[in-house]
């Protein structure tokens, strides 16, 4: 019996050992302003940084190369709030692994909704985002929505776009935006796939 449990126990440790995946935190000096608990905090602000870095690479002037993370939002938020983004192509591997650390972490964050990875609004630390949100027109879209039960991110691409210019000054806005619109999508990208293409397109250059 002895023999046994400790078989079973060392083969809990190799199987945690084996998901635990260790990431290279980059932000961690940036402001950092969302009071809510129920999440990592450290890992919670690399995400959010790391999704800003990522849209604001893409969405750079073509001509100057310059970055502005407002009209970065301006770009991204109508067409990522649809889905409409190849969020394979525009993520870093940054991000990427960000995300497999919060999948391998917390089962609790994201939700499957018909097939798909959708933001849990009845999570502690989302509830508390959406709470803190300082424009009051877009927590009572969000907070009527949930009471109806209908989440459909579909719903908030015209508040999202009209209100765009409150997201970058808003913590709590913009992490729910991050992760609603951004992680919860890439997640159901096939990145393995990605990355053999990747390799492929190398090879070919």
């Amino acid at each position: 019996m002895k023999k046994t449990l400790l078989i079973f126990t060392l083969f809990t440790l190799l199987v945690s050992c084996k998901q635990e995946i260790k990431l290279e935190y980059k932000y961690q000096e940036n402001p950092q302003n969302v009071t809510c608990k129920g999440e990592d905090k450290a890992l919670m602000y690399e995400a959010l940084y790391s999704f800003q870095d990522d849209i604001n690479e893409h969405f750079k002037d073509k001509g100057t190369g310059e970055k502005n993370i407002a009209k970065a939002y301006a770009r991204y938020i109508y067409k990522g709030t649809l889905g409409q983004i190849d969020y394979g192509y525009v993520s870093s591997k940054h991000t990427r692994d960000i995300l497999k650390k919060i999948l391998s972490e917390d089962n609790d964050l994201f939700t499957k909704q018909n097939g798909k990875t959708v933001l849990n609004f009845n999570n502690e630390y989302v509830k508390c985002l959406v709470n803190n949100i300082k424009n009051k027109e877009i927590k009572r879209i969000i907070q009527n929505l949930n009471t109806v039960n209908d989440m459909r991110v579909e719903l908030l691409v015209e508040p999202y776009r009209i209100n765009v210019k409150d997201v970058h000054v808003d913590q709590n806005f913009a992490m729910l935006v991050a992760l609603q619109t951004y992680y919860a999508r890439l997640a159901d990208v096939d990145l393995s796939k990605m990355a053999e293409n990747n390799k492929k397109n190398t090879k070919t250059k």
